[in-house]
């Protein structure tokens, strides 16, 4: 997949381009406002407007409370605190707690736990961690993020075992490149986009609110050197210099 044109002709011809979807993102808006106080939304299954009725909504908020909200229903249902983050892998939907624990949401909203909690043991920086859920080549990954003194990000990569149910810690991602960011985290194949590099975890350094994502520095974590590199995709420098504006 090639970068488009720097300089874009008064026509762009989308047939020499080809274009695939990589993920999708939520965001709730209420009393005007958008995304605010929520860490991610997670919609299941995706529904169009004439079986509505069958969608369910989840979200995780800034302090980690678990809430979803069924067609029909007046209110937010709790589910609960302490999680990390939500996905929908094998279609069912799935949460991460603090710890990398994985339940998943059956259909009478209870959570079923199914994986171990990650070995607290691999890092004893006894710093904050946080857990990220990333969906790669069918297999579920968590990426522990560790923040620490002097707002260092340090990362780890975990692969889920699904004969034993463990988490397996991956030392390369291959061809892979994951990014995280407010909202969505997700993985696509290094040699597929133009200025990637495999066996890298992009993220936002000091992303500040739902959703921002070109905004800030984004920076490159190696897993094979664990070393970090900026990043200079040539359209989050033209955003940055306000040549390219996104409504």
């Amino acid at each position: 997949m090639a970068s488009l044109p720097r300089e874009l002709p008064p026509v762009l011809d989308c047939l020499q381009f080809r274009i695939i979807e990589i993920c999708r993102e939520y965001t709730l808006e209420y009393d005007g406002r958008t995304g605010e106080g929520l860490e991610k939304v997670v919609v299941h299954p995706y529904c169009v407007r004439a079986d509505q009725h069958q969608c369910l909504v989840y979200f995780i908020d800034v302090v980690g409370q678990l809430c979803y909200w069924k067609y029909g229903d007046e209110n937010w249902s709790h589910l609960g605190g302490g999680y990390d983050d939500i996905v929908v892998y094998q279609g069912k939907v799935c949460v991460t707690d603090q710890f990398g624990s994985v339940s998943w949401i059956d259909s009478s909203f209870k959570l079923q736990k199914f994986s171990l909690s990650i070995d607290a043991g691999s890092c004893r920086c006894h710093r904050r961690h946080r857990k990220r859920l990333v969906i790669s080549s069918g297999d579920l990954y968590a990426v522990d993020e560790c923040i620490r003194h002097g707002g260092a990000r340090h990362f780890r990569a975990y692969r889920l075992d699904r004969e034993c149910w463990r988490w397996k810690e991956v030392r390369s991602l291959g061809n892979s490149a994951f990014f995280l960011g407010n909202g969505r985290s997700f993985a696509v194949p290094a040699t597929e986009i133009d200025g990637c590099e495999g066996d890298c975890i992009y993220y936002v350094e000091n992303a500040s609110s739902y959703s921002s994502y070109f905004w800030e520095d984004v920076k490159a974590f190696s897993l094979t050197d664990r070393g970090h590199k900026d990043v200079d995709f040539w359209f989050i420098s033209l955003m940055k210099r306000g040549a390219i504006t996104l409504e």
